[in-house]
């Protein structure tokens, strides 16, 4: 499929849609305008980040998956 066929079957599958997917996708597009790209890291920052990690978890600055669910469930 080229990208005009493309782009009619996404517009036609929108209008299709409901309100509630209007709004997700508004902000979408909003939160993408307003995010600048990430940052590249050089091989120094990356190192650097993982010694952080490793420091971290020697530490025992760590929180299990079923912590970090319970704790994002409350955002």
């Amino acid at each position: 499929m080229d990208i005009q066929a493309e782009r009619l079957d996404l517009i036609t599958w929108l209008i299709e849609q409901d309100e509630a997917v209007w709004k997700k996708i508004k902000q979408l597009r909003q939160n993408s305008i307003a995010a600048p790209p990430p940052k590249r890291m050089t091989m120094e920052e990356y190192i650097s980040q993982i010694d952080e990690s490793e420091k971290a978890i020697q530490e025992g600055r760590v929180i299990s998956a079923e912590d970090l669910d319970k704790e994002m469930k409350k955002w």
